[in-house]
């Protein structure tokens, strides 16, 4: 079976209590992106993220909205 790649828009608390640890504990699931406004709420979400970091998909501090 494949793996499902996801990319999380928002961070706010249901991103974080609920559909970040759904996904990541998920064996066949991979969060690949997390876009977020906030710094704050996005650099909690940076170890989360797998693959390589990159401005343009969201995952990085020097992303601005």
């Amino acid at each position: 079976m494949s793996e499902l790649t996801v990319g999380v828009v928002g961070a706010g608390w249901m991103a974080t209590d609920c559909h970040i640890p759904a996904f990541t504990s998920h064996p066949r699931t991979r969060v690949v992106a997390v876009a977020e406004r906030a710094d704050d709420r996005r650099a909690t979400h940076d170890g989360v993220v797998s693959g390589p970091a990159s401005p343009a998909r969201g995952n990085t501090a020097e992303t601005t909205a």
